[in-house]
């Protein structure tokens, strides 16, 4: 994790730490590490557009989880899967897989582990069903999942996950034509990413609120557009 912190998730030299992690790994049986390193391979794959072995390496994730037969690592395995397959487009089957993470581990019944993960799976799960289901065209869904992720990650004391759970939150909402309600969970992103130092997530959240001040610009009627989010 510290090499990706310094050197960006999708690094040559942080690809090949994992590789050979994973070779310690596989040589030693280590099947409960082995699931930490290829997570870490998998979120190198993913940032760096290499979608197809990315892919490869979520089903290995699940065969590893189902051996395993702990509940956390087939959430993080069923993560992986759902969250490459929509980026690949695939989007009925990525939502399965995340929504079968809810079936293992309800929300009510959820407890974060010690992780060295900066963002918490279920959370994420969430905000990327949340995505899921507005581009599916199912936008009270879309709302559910977005506002239960940032429940989640509130009830977990985790501020990344919030920022993150938040950023959806509005990207939902704008999607919904809910401008000012899109602010003010921005400004909220963007607030926690300011106080805990979450370069990624700031600079999205600067990003994306340019482009809402730019569709409240759009919507204006002439007496003016409501307040965009202050970057």
């Amino acid at each position: 994790m510290a090499q990706m912190a310094t050197c960006g998730y999708a690094a040559p030299e942080v690809e090949k730490t994992h590789h050979r992690s994973r070779k310690l790994c596989l040589r030693l049986n280590e099947k409960r590490r082995l699931m930490r390193v290829l997570w870490g391979l998998h979120t190198c794959y993913v940032n760096a557009g290499e979608l197809i072995p990315a892919l490869e390496l979520s089903k290995e994730m699940r065969q590893v989880a189902e051996a395993l037969g702990d509940a956390a690592s087939i959430v993080e395995s069923l993560h992986a899967l759902g969250t490459t397959l929509a980026f690949m487009g695939d989007l009925p089957d990525a939502r399965e897989a995340l929504e079968k993470i809810f079936t293992i581990c309800p929300i009510s019944q959820y407890e974060a582990r010690g992780s060295v993960f900066i963002l918490d799976p279920c959370v994420t799960s969430l905000s990327m069903l949340a995505r899921l289901l507005g581009l599916m065209g199912f936008l009270d869904d879309a709302v559910e999942k977005a506002d239960a992720s940032v429940t989640l990650a509130t009830q977990l004391a985790h501020p990344p996950s919030l920022a993150y759970a938040s950023f959806w939150v509005a990207w939902v909402r704008h999607t919904r034509g809910e401008y000012s309600e899109a602010c003010l969970h921005l400004e909220t992103a963007m607030a926690l990413s300011r106080t805990h130092r979450d370069a990624q997530e700031h600079g999205q959240s600067d990003g994306y609120a340019v482009s809402i001040g730019a569709t409240l610009w759009s919507h204006d009627d002439g007496g003016g557009s409501p307040a965009g989010p202050r970057i």
